[in-house]
């Protein structure tokens, strides 16, 4: 009865810490994704400034603003995915320290008989 609870409590841990794996590595994926969008955005915006530098709201230029302000918008939308998925890291690391700390109590109490 204890090797089986043992086992399930095990493979409930394979399982949250394969979650918090998945998670840390989208997490990562997403951030590297917004910060090369950008450094894109930044250089093509360095371009049309150098490529016209007398005249200040240019057609071009405008439209290179507009989408770093898209863009910009879209890297906020992913921080606060971020961290929703910080927090919920957060609260399946707390779940596994628990199991583990359960997982550890049962193996003293089975030790102990």
């Amino acid at each position: 009865l204890l090797g089986g609870k043992m086992e399930e409590i095990y493979k409930q841990l394979q399982v949250h810490y394969a979650t918090c794996i998945n998670m840390l590595d989208n997490r990562e994926t997403a951030v590297r994704d917004a910060e090369l969008k950008n450094r894109e955005l930044e250089a093509e915006l360095d371009v049309h400034k150098t490529v016209d530098p007398h005249r200040k709201e240019g057609k071009n230029l405008q439209i290179v603003r507009a989408k770093h302000q898209q863009v910009s918008a879209q890297l906020i939308e992913r921080d606060k995915v971020a961290r929703k998925l910080q927090v919920e890291n957060y609260e399946l690391r707390e779940q596994l320290a628990s199991l583990q700390a359960l997982g550890a109590s049962m193996l003293e109490d089975g030790t102990a008989q």
